[in-house]
């Protein structure tokens, strides 16, 4: 029986072990060739508004962006412009810290990892997701553009996993669907009337103090960071 269960534990780590390794291959081959076209991708506008972050610029200033785009090996006749409000800048600010393929691997790892953690997250206790959960189209489409709608969804799944154990950061993970608020359009007068019918406003004040925390990081980059936000907007 302890022979049998050895040979059974062995077997196991065999498979986790082979998973890893073409998990790790897959990731190189994917990096290198995502690598090659960073700047033919949508990573590539949060990626240059990182770097004029990182300058303490206006990570909203068109030439500035079409420059840098350009220079990473874009061919931009127009700058490809992060429409993302302010609020949002917290999350690519890292990126500015890299060159565009690092910070290209680096930011598709990330949307791996988030992806995985919000099918988990919504998963709850119910058996294994099927592997066509993890094939999902738009999850790879995103993934390969590099678009932040990976992070939105990582935002839902946490608050509707934590909105009755810890409403307060079930509210601060709002912060990531509101990154793109247009698309939640019925999700805060929801919340809104929810929380005024049930005097219930930890959510709330977990959405705002989320917001205001990534506020206070924009305007520590760039104080003028709103103006220039809907300047950029009024001329696209």
């Amino acid at each position: 029986m302890r022979n049998k269960l050895r040979r059974m534990g062995a077997g196991r780590v065999l498979q986790i072990s082979g998973a890893m390794v073409l998990l790790a291959a897959c990731l190189a081959v994917l990096g290198v060739a995502l690598s090659r076209n960073a700047a033919h991708r949508d990573f590539i506008c949060y990626w240059s508004s990182a770097r004029l972050l990182r300058a303490r610029a206006n990570p909203y200033a068109t030439q500035a962006i079409l420059d840098i785009e350009n220079a990473a090996g874009g061919s931009y006749r127009e700058p490809f412009i992060m429409r993302n409000p302010p609020w949002a800048l917290f999350l690519i600010a890292p990126l500015g810290f890299f060159s565009a393929p690092v910070a290209g691997f680096l930011w598709l790892l990330t949307l791996i990892g988030a992806a995985l953690l919000s099918i988990r997250l919504l998963r709850g206790e119910a058996e294994k997701p099927p592997l066509v959960v993890y094939l999902f189209a738009p999850i790879l489409g995103c993934a390969m553009a590099g678009q932040t709608s990976i992070f939105l969804l990582l935002g839902i799944a946490l608050f509707f996993r934590y909105q009755e154990k810890w409403p307060f950061w079930a509210g601060v993970a709002l912060v990531l669907p509101a990154m793109k608020p247009h698309l939640f359009l019925l999700l805060w007068p929801i919340l809104l009337v929810h929380s005024w019918r049930t005097k219930e406003f930890r959510v709330l004040a977990g959405l705002a103090t989320g917001l205001g925390a990534a506020i206070g990081v924009a305007l520590l980059f760039d104080p003028h960071v709103w103006s220039h936000y809907l300047a950029a907007m009024r001329a696209e």
